[in-house]
């Protein structure tokens, strides 16, 4: 899984966005396929997305499980606010079909009444909402992802059934069976 990871890092240093995002959108389905076997593969990968990354997506930011803030947080958003979400699992899955299936960010379900763009920032900010469009940095959504996954790979490599599933990921090998690029989880 490492790999999957480091393949989405290197594509991005290079530039390559579009490989990169491909990579990045795919890793909830391979995460999801272990969290969720059971599931169809949408319902995994939005629980997955929804469980690990929504969070990076949503303003403010939320430590991962809180749903809301505590009595500390300062104003003006006082006690108990729960955030906005800017990009769901339902959003990231429409997303990943359209992109994933032909090329597209806007995807074909009618109950989603939103567009995703990807730009380059003139400010700091990685990702913003401006009325039906999500526009969101390349550069922040590869990132967040490969973050979530390396999360969720330190507590699936304690769990038995989802490190054995780990080890089963692809590899990729020479002719002499030497790894070509990050062997194991």
């Amino acid at each position: 899984m490492r790999s999957f990871i480091s393949s989405a890092r290197l594509v991005a240093k290079a530039e390559g966005w579009h490989g990169a995002i491909a990579l990045a959108l795919i890793l909830p389905d391979i995460c999801g396929s272990i969290d969720y076997p059971d599931l169809p593969s949408s319902e995994r990968f939005i629980a997955w997305w929804d469980d690990r990354l929504k969070r990076w997506f949503s303003l403010p930011f939320l430590p991962r499980g809180q749903s809301t803030f505590d009595v500390d947080f300062p104003p003006p958003l006082g006690p108990k606010m729960s955030p906005e979400t800017h990009l769901s699992g339902l959003e990231a899955w429409d997303l990943r079909c359209a992109f994933l299936h032909s090329g597209q960010t806007l995807g074909s379900d009618p109950n989603l009444s939103h567009d995703i763009r990807f730009f380059e920032p003139p400010t700091a900010a990685s990702f913003l909402r401006h009325g039906g469009t999500l526009f969101v940095t390349p550069a922040y959504l590869v990132e967040r992802v490969c973050l979530g996954v390396e999360e969720w790979i330190e507590e699936a490599e304690v769990d038995p059934y989802r490190a054995s599933m780990l080890v089963d990921l692809m590899k990729l090998e020479s002719a002499t069976g030497v790894p070509l690029m990050g062997d194991g989880v």
